[in-house]
């Protein structure tokens, strides 16, 4: 687990989600109040206030809320890898999680919404940390969660600790005796998206990361696995809409 970012308040009128490229991780909510509604392919939903919502992290979807009536929320962003999610999950708090709910909203106050600043792997508050794992925890015991098959787990892990390098498919799926055809048919059939889509998810969620640090364009390049600052600066740009140098100076807590 990564934790990108976290906060909580309420958000401002023209406040709204367009995850029309899926963002490879979760958003997680916890609706204090407000009218917000969801859509995923063709499929709206309206969320309810006193619920905790994972978003998926590998399908496109929008949220939008009532300006006379914005949202107010608890917001979580995180990378659950090797955990991959891809419908809404609802959940009514009680017992455990109602607790660590109220955990989270003491850390958290409104308006003092944090984006990690440390170690990549141990960003933020020790304490949010550990109540984001124990939240997972609690989510992987009651199977809202569940991790991938044994079959793809290993290929999944393979790619995470080695996204740095140049990875062609093909070559993945020669490490693991497929070929790139049947390979992608396993990554489509399982997790609904393409080996090459989850390479450059674990890429983007690390850039997204490093791009709150001092490195350079260059150096965030070499260590997300592209070969320059260019071709990085591309590939995000594609994904987002804008530049990692234009991200960096729009950063704002929001969920």
């Amino acid at each position: 687990m990564i934790l990108i970012g976290y906060g909580r308040g309420q958000q401002h009128s023209n406040w709204k989600v367009r995850d029309f490229t899926p963002p490879s991780w979760c958003r997680i909510y916890y609706i204090i109040s407000g009218k917000v509604q969801y859509q995923c392919n063709g499929t709206i939903r309206h969320l309810k206030p006193g619920n905790f919502y994972i978003f998926p992290s590998y399908a496109s979807y929008t949220i939008d809320h009532d300006p006379a009536d914005p949202i107010n929320c608890l917001w979580l962003h995180l990378d659950l890898f090797p955990t991959l999610v891809q419908t809404l999950i609802e959940i009514r708090p009680q017992g455990t999680l109602y607790y660590l709910i109220q955990a989270l909203l003491t850390e958290i106050q409104p308006d003092t919404g944090h984006l990690p600043q440390n170690s990549l792997h141990t960003s933020g508050r020790p304490l949010i940390i550990s109540l984001c794992e124990a939240f997972l925890s609690y989510c992987e015991d009651r199977k809202y969660l569940n991790p991938p098959d044994e079959k793809i787990a290993p290929i999944l892990q393979y790619i995470m600790e080695h996204y740095e390098e140049p990875l062609p498919i093909q070559n993945i799926g020669l490490r693991f005796g497929y070929s790139q055809e049947h390979l992608i048919r396993i990554f489509k059939k399982r997790l609904g998206i393409t080996p090459h889509q989850y390479l450059i998810g674990c890429r983007m969620n690390q850039a997204l990361l490093l791009l709150r640090h001092n490195y350079t364009i260059h150096e965030i390049a070499l260590r997300c696995g592209y070969p320059d600052g260019k071709t990085f600066s591309n590939a995000f740009s594609n994904r987002y809409g804008f530049s990692p140098s234009s991200f960096r100076k729009m950063l704002i807590r929001q969920p």
